[in-house]
C-alpha cells in the first residue's frame, strides 16, 4: 500500500487545526483537530501538505503546527 488515511472528530484548545509533518516520523503528515470547520480547513490542509510534499514552506504552518497543542 502506497498510502493510508484515517479520520476522527476532535478540536484543539485554540480551535485551529493541527496541520503538518508529524515530528520524528519520516514521511508522515497529518491534518486534524478541525472541530466544526472541516470544509474550510480541509482545503487549506490539502494545500499546505501539498506544499510540504513538493519541498516548499509556508508561514501558515506556524499557526497550525502540530507541536503547538501537544499535552503531556
Amino acid at each position: 500500500m502506497a498510502f493510508s488515511w484515517s479520520g476522527a472528530f476532535n478540536t484543539t484548545s485554540d480551535g485551529l487545526p493541527l496541520i503538518g509533518r508529524i515530528p520524528h516520523c519520516k514521511n508522515v503528515f497529518a491534518a486534524f483537530g478541525y472541530g466544526g470547520n472541516r470544509i474550510t480547513f480541509s482545503f487549506l490542509a490539502a494545500e499546505l501538505i501539498a506544499t510540504l510534499l513538493s519541498g516548499g514552506a509556508s508561514p501558515l504552518l506556524d499557526d497550525f503546527a502540530i507541536e503547538r497543542d501537544i499535552v503531556g
